[in-house]
């Protein structure tokens, strides 16, 4: 199973090596748009090429991202389904723009370089989101415990004096957590939640609901 710490890895390399395929895709469209009345067939062609590679990367990264990241990002937290949604809607566009280059044959030098331009300083806004808003590590986390102040650290150690963990405790948590299984969980949770044995408060005066409880007096 993949860690997040992998996914990280994995699409943060993607990122770098589309890095260099903007950068040569932004040179390329300079020295067409610096043309002039000058004959640019020549360059033109060398951006046309250097876009088809940019697109071939950029299209293979975009389906190794939704495959990595979209079953996260559902259930990760409250913004996961927004952050998926934003997600999937940028790179719509991104595949849309990618098309239109790819199939417009008639296009002018000097319009596929201001396109092409525009195209990878939106792919690079995109990397530098989702490297702060879905790849960093407050989101992507392999383990939830987070020990980033004093005041964590302190009640983590007193809770593990109270449990009598042992001291090396922190070191096979996750695995410990791993092994757990379905089956286990759900016989844990039967024991804790027994049905017969919760209550349910309902604050205010609610209508056409029969208290089953007295109501204990207070001590003071």
């Amino acid at each position: 199973m993949i860690t997040h710490a992998q996914r990280r890895s994995v699409l943060k390399a993607q990122h770098e090596r589309l890095r260099d395929l903007v950068a040569a895709v932004r040179e390329r469209a300079a020295a067409v748009l610096s043309s002039g009345h000058e004959p640019i067939e020549r360059r033109s062609a060398a951006l046309a090429a250097a876009l088809a590679a940019f697109g071939d990367d950029l299209r293979a990264h975009l389906a190794t991202e939704e495959e990595l990241l979209a079953p996260i990002l559902e259930r990760i937290d409250a913004w996961g389904p927004v952050r998926l949604g934003l997600m999937r809607a940028e790179h719509a566009h991104q595949r849309a723009v990618l098309e239109a280059l790819r199939t417009d044959s008639k296009l002018p030098g000097q319009e596929l370089a201001r396109r092409a331009s525009l195209l990878v300083a939106d792919v690079l806004a995109d990397m530098e989101a989702e490297e702060r808003d879905l790849l960093a590590e407050s989101v992507l986390r392999d383990d939830p415990l987070s020990l980033d102040s004093s005041e964590k650290i302190a009640s983590l150690l007193v809770e593990m004096q109270l449990e009598q963990l042992p001291i090396d405790f922190l070191d096979h948590r996750a695995g410990l957590f791993a092994a757990v299984t379905h089956d286990q969980a759900q016989r844990v949770a039967r024991y804790l939640f027994d049905p017969e044995k919760l209550s349910f408060v309902v604050v205010g005066n609610p209508a056409d609901l029969t208290p089953t409880r007295t109501r204990p007096e207070p001590r003071f």
